[in-house]
């Protein structure tokens, strides 16, 4: 409608040196591309132009988005000022005379309290006539008072808005015109007044339900609404006195679900309080729930009780290390726990390499019977399946023969098949492969109980392309120990531990 060009580019000029530094510009045309205005820097530091692998190599400006409101441009880039190929925006206005801003386009209030914001009147094409500002049908009681008025732009005239003991509890659009003399130019902006008269109550919980079991580990949180709350503050944690906090967000509905996953099979404890300009509530009467079990957890009252563990920061103990082109050794780069795991390289050539347990004897009685270990990969995948891979093997006859676990994993099984065109030693087979960040691994030994046993890491890889490889750390076989705290059949008849009382 304003017959007002914007475009934006990328630019170097400001690295004449070099030419590598870009930065984003933007330049303006106040008559539909006629005549244009000088270019405006848009970004606030110099960007190199970082290479993303699972980018396009000249990538920058494939997403780029520039689109005009009433008054504005918003103009969104690629900018690799922090090593990375992130997205920036901004939005700068538009004009060919004078424009009137507000410094917030919402605004909220505690009656009877007033409330101010800035009013920035822009210049554009060097426009110097003075400018009357003033509200535009406002609700009756509501009254604007101008710190500066008139004013010639470029300047900034503080409005407060009184009256709000009147206006009673909501939100009420209000409009703020500016009026040139002599040329009868008007502008206008919108605002929102946003009218609080009380403090929220508490609010009320309603899900989960206080005490519930088998609940998921992101679990949907919800309460009633409490009256003239604008947000909301939830947090849950892993004791009734929140010193262990271990969510915790603010919201503007009335539900809420962690964004990561909750440790499982354990109780936690949560609560929501309410918030507005005026205060905030006190917070709710706190529900407690049980998260659902995974494989390899232990039931409450139980804990787990480790037959067998090594983090390996001791160094390697009873592990060895084989196969062809095995690269298997401890570092210190990466580890779930400590300062050392174990860590083989995903090779771009053939190979088949080895980390093998010491021996493990295996109880009979123990139940349940778990392997556990942690796992960080980064093994070079086939789309959903895999290039190379690893996997575990177990042997129960000392290391002459070796059997694939699968069925036996019962927390995350394998990620595909490992293609069978570049001669890799386990082709055809299902493997981990992919990226992992460290990550816990079950894997049922019922089957095994009662034997000697080692296990073995296997990475095998195939004849091109390589990747940063495979890491292990904190192994264990572990069961549950159901021994009771406390207990007493008053078979023997001694009652001296216990107490009578009465109400």
């Amino acid at each position: 409608e304003s017959n007002i060009v914007s475009v934006a580019f990328y630019d170097r000029r400001n690295d004449p040196v070099d030419n590598l530094l870009f930065e984003y510009f933007q330049v303006t045309s106040p008559d539909g591309g006629a005549t244009w205005l000088p270019n405006v820097r848009v970004s606030d530091v110099q960007s190199p132009v970082v290479a993303a692998n699972n980018l396009a190599t000249c990538y920058h400006g494939d997403y780029d988005t520039h689109i005009q409101i009433a008054g504005a441009a918003i103009l969104q880039w690629a900018d690799d000022r922090n090593g990375n190929a992130d997205t920036f925006s901004d939005i700068v206005a538009l004009g060919t005379d004078f424009l009137v801003i507000p410094g917030q386009a919402s605004l909220d209030v505690c009656a009877p309290q007033p409330v101010t914001v800035d009013l920035d009147v822009l210049q554009f094409n060097a426009f110097a006539e003075s400018v009357t500002l003033a509200s535009n049908a406002w609700p009756a009681g509501l009254t604007a008072g101008f710190s500066q008025n008139p004013v010639t732009p470029p300047a900034t005239s503080q409005l407060t808005i009184s009256g709000t003991g009147g206006a009673g509890f909501g939100s009420f659009p209000l409009n703020v015109t500016g009026t040139s003399a002599p040329s009868n130019i008007v502008q206008d902006a919108d605002l929102t007044l946003n009218v609080f008269t009380q403090t929220p109550p508490q609010p009320t919980l309603t899900a989960p339900a206080d005490g519930a079991t088998d609940v998921g580990l992101t679990p949907a949180l919800s309460w009633n609404a409490a009256t003239e709350a604008s947000t909301y503050t939830v947090e849950i944690a892993t004791d009734p006195a929140f010193t262990n906090i271990v969510f915790q967000t603010t919201s503007t509905s009335t539900d809420a679900t962690p964004g990561s996953s909750l440790a499982s099979s354990t109780e936690h404890y949560w609560r929501v309080r309410a918030t507005n300009i005026c205060d905030t509530s006190a917070n709710s009467t706190v529900f407690s729930f049980v998260t659902e079990a995974l494989p390899g957890d232990c039931p409450l009252g139980t804990s787990l009780s480790s037959l067998f563990t090594d983090d390996f920061e001791a160094g390697a103990g009873g592990w060895t290390t084989g196969g062809n082109g095995d690269t298997w050794e401890i570092q210190t780069a990466s580890a779930q726990s400590g300062t050392q795991a174990f860590q083989a390289d995903d090779v771009a050539q053939i190979s088949d390499q080895y980390l093998i347990s010491p021996l493990i004897a295996l109880p009979a009685a123990a139940d349940p019977l778990n392997l556990l270990f942690w796992t960080r990969h980064i093994i070079e995948p086939n789309g959903s399946n895999c290039y190379d891979g690893g996997v575990l093997e177990i042997s129960t006859d000392g290391a002459s023969t070796w059997q694939r676990l699968e069925n036996e994993i019962e927390l995350e099984a394998y990620d595909g098949v490992v293609n069978d065109g570049f001669d890799n030693p386990i082709s055809g087979d299902n493997a981990w492969c992919g990226t992992r960040e460290w990550t816990r691994f079950v894997v049922d030994l019922t089957a095994f109980a009662g034997q000697n046993a080692r296990f073995r890491f296997r990475l095998a890889t195939d004849s091109s392309a390589s990747r940063e490889g495979w890491y292990i750390d904190d192994v264990s076989i572990a069961t549950c120990d159901t021994s009771d705290i406390f207990s007493d059949g008053f078979e023997s008849g001694d009652t001296t531990a216990w107490q009578i009382s009465f109400p």
